[in-house]
């Protein structure tokens, strides 16, 4: 059987066919390793996944390295305590309120996905992922910074997303090419973050303008990184969890008519569906000190690769 971390290479390589044995097989025979290849310590069961997310002492953002997310610049996935519970609040304000969620922007996704959905060609082959799943985030997106230019950049965000957290191997002709990105994305936000400055609206550059820490205003330079990572991250993200849950329920259309006749079931579905197939496969965190994974001992300044993925198929907590 081939091994573990020849198993991980060839992920890296983006070759790595079907994950779910590479996770099983990582789970049982070396649920923490070493990758040269990453650079970092590999981790897959639940329990250890858990403990290091929990673990704030010990486990921070991976700050520099092969797919750490600082080439987007500081923002709040680099930030701990106080600090990212405040600028937190910013971003909050726009994708988690519940009275903009049952009102304005409920409408506007309701009203977008309705004229998404009529426009695809019913009768013939259909692109779910380019007739829907990946345009409705990105409009959402743009509607929610108020920057409707945004909707033509699509593939400069994978550009700049693989070349930072999906850059695990760091090969450096995708990590330049990212880098660019993220010079032509600067390009366009900029002259809206100026105007926002003077004038600001109701929308998310706007918040972040007239946002405060500690009696500074937040920094052109950390507003760009947090509008880039929103339009990247939060684009892609959805993106891939809406399709991986359409894919689901096209090849078990017992599951889809029961989503159709129980809509109770919805919320559990969409759960279950970032359980088992989801969006971000791994992330990144980094040891602050010397600290232990399971019986295996991390020196501090370590980068810690989690499998998320992995995780949540583990069968010590999972059917």
């Amino acid at each position: 059987m081939t091994s573990v971390d020849t198993q991980f290479n060839n992920v890296l390589t983006g070759s790595p066919g079907d994950l779910g044995p590479f996770y099983r097989q990582a789970r049982e025979e070396s649920p923490v390793f070493w990758s040269e290849a990453a650079e970092g310590w590999i981790v897959s069961r639940y329990s250890d996944v858990r403990t290091v997310l929990a673990d704030r002492e010990s486990f921070g953002p991976l700050l520099e390295g092969k797919g750490t997310t600082s080439i987007y610049g500081r923002n709040v996935l680099h930030m701990d305590g106080i600090e990212h519970r405040r600028k937190e609040a910013f971003i909050a304000k726009h994708i988690r309120n519940r009275k903009l969620l049952s009102d304005s922007q409920e409408h506007y996704i309701r009203t977008l996905c309705k004229e998404l959905v009529d426009e695809l060609p019913l009768g013939d082959p259909i692109d779910l992922k380019g007739g829907f799943t990946t345009p409705m985030p990105l409009i959402v997106t743009a509607w929610i910074m108020d920057m409707e230019e945004a909707t033509g950049f699509r593939t400069t965000y994978d550009r700049m997303v693989a070349a930072s957290s999906s850059n695990q191997s760091g090969d450096p002709d995708i990590l330049q090419d990212g880098l660019k990105a993220i010079e032509e994305l600067h390009e366009l936000i900029t002259p809206r973050l100026m105007e926002r400055r003077s004038e600001p609206g109701e929308d998310y550059i706007s918040t972040l303008c007239e946002g405060e820490y500690e009696g500074a205003p937040i920094s052109d330079a950390e507003i760009l990184s947090s509008s880039m990572f929103l339009l990247a991250a939060g684009v892609e993200t959805t993106d891939r969890a809406l399709a991986n849950l359409l894919r689901v329920l096209i090849s078990e259309p017992e599951l889809w008519r029961e989503l159709q006749t129980n809509r109770d079931l919805l919320l559990p579905a969409l759960a279950e569906g970032l359980r088992f197939c989801p969006p971000v496969h791994a992330i990144n965190r980094a040891t602050t000190k010397d600290a232990s994974i399971g019986n295996q001992e991390i020196p501090a300044g370590s980068k810690v690769l989690l499998l998320l993925a992995a995780a949540n198929r583990d069968p010590e907590m999972f059917d």
